[in-house]
């Protein structure tokens, strides 16, 4: 009978360790289920579709300076713009946001010098994004020398070297609900005219 017991305790704490352990590793994946987002974009400490506010707030924490605001006429969206260094070249970051909603959904990064420093800057990052996201799409069509794209889940990347050096990051997810807003501004706009 001790016996007995002292096997039907062996096995019964096995499970409960097996069954520890398998929900200890649910707690841990399930968070980096949701955050793929996250972790398949990042510059700096930003995450798509976070607010403007936010935004404005690690820009301050990181150290950075907003040195422009706008409000794009076009599509309604509005932007910040700080400078920082990539590959020993000034860039100006561009932040782009909803224009309803106020959410992250681009970026984009340019050198301030564009005839000085445009040749270094995209052999550089190109180098970069190559190595980080592997071989890129060649886009077809008129007057795409010099242009790739990535995909990383739901974020497009542009190397772009032409008129001017520039990356660009896109959100596919925040960039529809960009344009479904801007649609809604657009009509609005024509309705009250009408």
């Amino acid at each position: 009978m001790i016996r007995l017991n002292e096997q039907v305790l062996r096995i019964s704490s096995e499970r409960l360790f097996y069954h520890k352990f398998w929900f200890v590793m649910l707690l841990l994946l399930i968070p980096l289920l949701f955050s793929q987002e996250v972790l398949a974009f990042q510059y700096e400490n930003y995450v798509w579709g976070m607010s403007k506010k936010q935004t404005e707030k690690l820009i301050k924490e990181n150290g950075y300076n907003i040195s422009g605001r706008k409000n794009l006429k076009e599509n309604n969206d509005e932007a910040l713009r700080y400078v920082d260094s990539l590959f020993d070249t000034q860039v100006n970051v561009n932040l782009f946001f909803t224009p309803k909603s106020k959410k992250l959904y681009s970026i984009s990064i340019f050198p301030i010098e564009q005839y000085e420093n445009a040749d270094m800057f995209y052999s550089y990052a190109f180098d970069v994004l190559k190595e980080r996201y592997g071989k890129p799409r060649e886009p077809s069509g008129f007057n795409v020398k010099d242009k790739y794209y990535w995909k990383d889940g739901n974020t497009q990347i542009v190397i772009q070297h032409q008129v001017k050096s520039y990356i660009y990051y896109l959100h596919k997810k925040y960039k529809s609900i960009q344009e479904e807003e801007t649609k809604e501004i657009h009509m609005k706009e024509t309705k009250d005219k009408l």
